[in-house]
C-alpha cells in the first residue's frame, strides 16, 4: 500500500484580477466539459440497459416467415444484442475516464493558481470563531468532538487490525484549529485576558507558561551550555533550494535521535549553521534547526514549546531552544547584515518564527521555512519571506489556533493524506496517454502532479507530523507549477546564493549551574 499527499497553497503574491478570472474561466470550462462527458457516459449506459429490455423482448417473438428475413426461409433473426451492449459499455467506460481526468485538471488548475482562497479563508475564520463560541456557550462541544475524534480511531484501528489511534486526527483535521481556540476561552477569561481575539491561544500559551517554566528551570536548570561539536560523517549537505534544505534537515533531525544511522556521532540537542560565500566576497547563512526531542537536559524540551508560542516576546526569547540557536548564531559568526534563512521542523519552526520576529535588531533574517510548525501568531515582519509547510490532520500545526496570515510574502502549503493500493511510485509520472476504445483508461490513477508520494510509508495510518509528510506536501506543490511556490523558492535560493561553505554542528546542554538572561548572551 502507497501513500501519497496532494497540497492547497494560499498566500504568496497574488494573481492581477484579470489573470484570475482568466484561469476561473479555464477551470470552470474543464468542470462543465467533464460534467458533459458525465453525462454522455450515463447516456451509453442507459443504451446498455434499453438494449438488454429489448433483448428480453425479442425472446417473445413469433417465428415470421418470408424471404425478406434472412436466407433461412422461416428464421427469427436477431440483433448482436451481446456485441452491441459490450461496445457501448466501452463507450461508457471512455467518457466516464475523460470525465473524471477534466474534473482533475479543473482540481490542480484551481490548486496551482490558488483560485479557491479567498473562499477558504473566510468560510475558515467564520468557522473558528464559531466554534470558539460554541466552547464557551456549549458544554456539549467538546465532548462531541471527543466522539468524533473516538470514531475515527475505531475505524483505523479496524482498518490495522489492531488498536491505532491515529485515524481520530483525520476525523478532526477540520475542526483542530477551532477546539484550540475554544480551549484557550476560558483560560483566558479567568486570567482577565481578551478571549476572543485572534491572539487567544497565544495570550492562553503565555498565561501557561509562566508556571510551566518556573517548573521546568527547578527540574531541569536554567544554564545553558551551547558548543560546536564535531560530525564524524556528512548528514548536513550543500543545499541549493528549499526542497534540498528540507532533506537535510528531516537527515538531522533523524541522525540526531538515532532514527539514521549515519556514524556522525551527532546527539540531541543539536542544529546546523552553514555558510555561503558570495561572489562579492560577502557571507550568507542557513540555519537548520530540527524539533522537540524531549531529553532531560536538552534545550529543545516539551516544555519550551509553550513559551515559544506567547504573546510576549521576551517570554519567547527566555524559551531554552531560542536562547541556544541565538548564541549558536552569534558564536558562529553571524553578523547583523548577514542575510539569514532559517529552516526549522515542529519546535523548530517556531524558533525560526521567534528569531525573525524578535531579534530584528540582531540578525537580518531573509526567508523562514517551517515544516508542522504553529507560527500564525508570530509577528514576522513583511520584509522576511515565510515558506510554511503543514499537513491537514497533524495537529501540531493546528496548536496556534489560526490559519496563517496570506501577505505577499508568506506562503503556506497545506498536504492532505491518501492511502492507496498502489506501490509507491516516482514523484513524477509520465502524462497519461490518451484513452482507446479497446482498453479503457483506469479510473483510479490520478493524473501526473495531482498528488506526490510518501518515502518508505508505513503500513499502518500513522502520525502525519513526520517530516517526510511535509517534503511530499511540497514536491506535490512545486509539481503544480504554482507561480507564488516557485517565487519563494527562487527567493530562498537567493537568499543562501554562493559557494557552500563550512558547516558547523552546535549542541546545547541544559543544567543548574546558574541563572541567565534573555538572548543567552
Amino acid at each position: 500500500m502507497g501513500v501519497e499527499v496532494s497540497s492547497r497553497v494560499k498566500g504568496g503574491q497574488r494573481y492581477t484580477a484579470e489573470c484570475t478570472e482568466w484561469y476561473r474561466s479555464v477551470a470552470g470550462s474543464l468542470t462543465q466539459a467533464s460534467k458533459d462527458f458525465a453525462t454522455a457516459s450515463s447516456f451509453w449506459s442507459t443504451a446498455v440497459l434499453d438494449l438488454g429490455y429489448r433483448q428480453s423482448k425479442t425472446w417473445a417473438c413469433p417465428l415470421e416467415t418470408g424471404a425478406d428475413l434472412g436466407p433461412t426461409p422461416g428464421a427469427h433473426l436477431s440483433p448482436p444484442y451481446p456485441s452491441i451492449q459490450h461496445n457501448c459499455r466501452e463507450h461508457g467506460e471512455v467518457c466516464s475516464a475523460i470525465s473524471k481526468e477534466l474534473s482533475q485538471l479543473a482540481d490542480l488548475l484551481t490548486r496551482a493558481n490558488l483560485l479557491y482562497q479567498h473562499a477558504d479563508e473566510d468560510a475558515r475564520r467564520s468557522t473558528t470563531m464559531l466554534h470558539s463560541l460554541a466552547g464557551l456557550l456549549s458544554p456539549a462541544t467538546i465532548p462531541a468532538f471527543l466522539a468524533q475524534a473516538m470514531g475515527g480511531a475505531a475505524t483505523s484501528s479496524m482498518k490495522s487490525r489492531r488498536f491505532n489511534p491515529i485515524g481520530a486526527l483525520e476525523a478532526t483535521k477540520h475542526q483542530q484549529e477551532s477546539l484550540l481556540r475554544s480551549i484557550a476561552v476560558p483560560l483566558n477569561i479567568m486570567a482577565g485576558k481578551p478571549a476572543f481575539d485572534s491572539y487567544g491561544v497565544a495570550r492562553a500559551a503565555g498565561t501557561l507558561a509562566m508556571a510551566e517554566s518556573t517548573l521546568n528551570d527547578l527540574w531541569q536548570g536554567n544554564k545553558l551550555d551551547v558548543k560546536p561539536v564535531e560530525s564524524q560523517a556528512e548528514v548536513v549537505r550543500p543545499s541549493h533550494n528549499t526542497a534540498e534544505a528540507m532533506e537535510n534537515l528531516r537527515r538531522l533531525a533523524e541522525e540526531r535521535q538515532g532514527d539514521l544511522n549515519l556514524g556522525s556521532g551527532l546527539s540531541y540537542g543539536t542544529i546546523a549553521i552553514q555558510q555561503y560565500v558570495r561572489p562579492d566576497g560577502s557571507i550568507s547563512w542557513l540555519v537548520t534547526i530540527p524539533g522537540t526531542d524531549g531529553k532531560p537536559d536538552s534545550p529543545f524540551g516539551w516544555p519550551q514549546n509553550l513559551e515559544l508560542m506567547s504573546n510576549d516576546p521576551r517570554q519567547r526569547m527566555l524559551a531554552d531552544s531560542a536562547r541556544m540557536v541565538d548564541e549558536a548564531m552569534h558564536a558562529a559568526g553571524i553578523k547583523p547584515g548577514d542575510p539569514v534563512a532559517l529552516i526549522g521542523h515542529s519546535q523548530g519552526g517556531i524558533v525560526a518564527a521567534t528569531i525573525a520576529s524578535d531579534m530584528q535588531d540582531s540578525y537580518n533574517i531573509q526567508h523562514v521555512v517551517t515544516c508542522g510548525s504553529p507560527i500564525a501568531n508570530h509577528p514576522i515582519p513583511s520584509h522576511t519571506w515565510v515558506t510554511s509547510v503543514e499537513m491537514d490532520s497533524e495537529l501540531v500545526a493546528a496548536a496556534d489556533g489560526n490559519p496563517n496570515p496570506t501577505g505577499d510574502n508568506w506562503l503556506t502549503v497545506t498536504g492532505s493524506v491518501t492511502q492507496t493500493n498502489t506501490a509507491p511510485t516516482p514523484a513524477h509520472r509520465p502524462q497519461a496517454s490518451a484513452p482507446q476504445l479497446s482498453t479503457p483508461a483506469k479510473t483510479d490513477k490520478h493524473p501526473s502532479f495531482a498528488s506526490s508520494p510518501v518515502q518508505n510509508p508505513p503500513k499502518d495510518p500513522e502520525i502525519t507530523h513526520w517530516l517526510k509528510y511535509h517534503q511530499a506536501a511540497y514536491q506535490n506543490a512545486s509539481d503544480l507549477g504554482s507561480k507564488p511556490v516557485h517565487a519563494h523558492d527562487e527567493h530562498f535560493s537567493q537568499v543562501i546564493a554562493g559557494e557552500p561553505g563550512k558547516i558547523t554542528y552546535w549542541q546545547g546542554r541544559m543544567s543548574h549551574e546558574q541563572q541567565v538572561s534573555a538572548g543567552g548572551r
